[in-house]
């Protein structure tokens, strides 16, 4: 009931209180599924709307692991269908209430489709990888430079920089 036409997306989260506090500062077309599975009546209702659908689960196991379990089913009613990941143990409502009437701003900016949500967290678990491979053999570069005679030092730190340390921050500009 309430949604509103003149915007081309629906928001669904888990509970009443998210779309309270969410409705309360501006948020539109805010809907809870009452839990987090999704009824096959409840996946009709929202292919009749004819609107994108944000899915604003809970950030916790349960609400991240419905989501991607949401997402084939939306698809299969042809509903294009986005994720929205919250803060680790966040929902809707926590959000709302700490962003106030920027909490419209924070779902538009911040939901991503499912292959854009696979692709950050390979690319996430890529940069943890390398940040601990960066680690690691830092120690084992620091120890090979105390071996080496003061006058190679510098020539040392010139060929670590040129052959590893640029060519990796090039991959990890939002790790370091």
């Amino acid at each position: 009931h309430d949604i509103d036409n003149s915007f081309d997306y629906i928001i669904l989260s888990e509970g009443v209180f998210d779309v309270i506090l969410a409705r309360k500062y501006g948020l539109k077309n805010t809907i809870c599924a009452l839990g987090t599975s999704l009824s096959e009546t409840q996946i009709d209702v929202l292919a009749r709307q004819n609107k994108e659908v944000i899915i604003a689960y809970d950030s916790d196991a349960k609400g991240i692991a419905t989501m991607k379990k949401v997402m084939p089913l939306l698809e299969s009613k042809n509903i294009s269908a986005k994720l929205l990941l919250l803060p680790e143990g966040k929902d809707l409502a926590d959000m709302s209430i700490q962003l106030k009437h920027g909490i419209s701003k924070f779902v538009l900016e911040n939901s991503m489709t499912y292959g854009y949500y696979n692709m950050q967290n390979a690319i996430n678990d890529f940069n943890r990888e390398l940040y601990n491979l960066y680690n690691k053999y830092s120690i084992i570069f620091d120890e090979i430079k105390k071996e080496v005679p003061d006058s190679e030092k510098n020539a040392m730190d010139a060929y670590l920089k040129y052959n590893v340390y640029n060519k990796e921050l090039k991959y990890t500009n939002n790790v370091m």
